[in-house]
């Protein structure tokens, strides 16, 4: 968990009370520059790590990110990367991973709760 001072445990203590969070299945959480907390849980079929591998994992090998590699490829994309437009309701994030560019999209709830991510080759550019 990089990007902030604070530990994993501290960021989940300073979450509003009531935020629906797992803090045994948190894979990654961090504090971006904007000041919001984000976290990847290992989650289900439906939402979260266990869902991007189902779904995309494929996808990620196939543009040289390893399994291993997703949760923080997604997370980094979240804390550094560059917003270059929209895939639905994700934001398409641009980071450079291994020395290639890459453009992610990646959903978050409105808590901060990683829901999706993918890589994506086409998006709907920011006005």
């Amino acid at each position: 968990m990089s990007g902030s001072a604070l530990t994993r445990d501290e960021l989940i203590s300073g979450l509003p009370v009531g935020t629906k969070i797992t803090p045994g299945s948190v894979v990654d959480i961090r504090r971006l520059p904007d000041g919001r907390t984000v976290w990847l849980e290992k989650g289900t079929d439906a939402a979260g790590l266990q869902h991007i591998y189902k779904r995309h994992e494929a996808d990620f090998v196939n543009k040289g990110i390893s399994r291993d590699d997703i949760p923080n490829v997604v997370m980094s994309a979240l804390e550094r990367g560059k917003v270059v437009g929209t895939n639905g309701s994700a934001n398409v994030y641009r980071i450079t991973h291994n020395g290639v560019e890459q453009n992610t999209a990646v959903g978050v709830s409105s808590n901060g709760f990683v829901v999706r991510a993918n890589p994506v080759s086409s998006w709907k550019p920011l006005p």
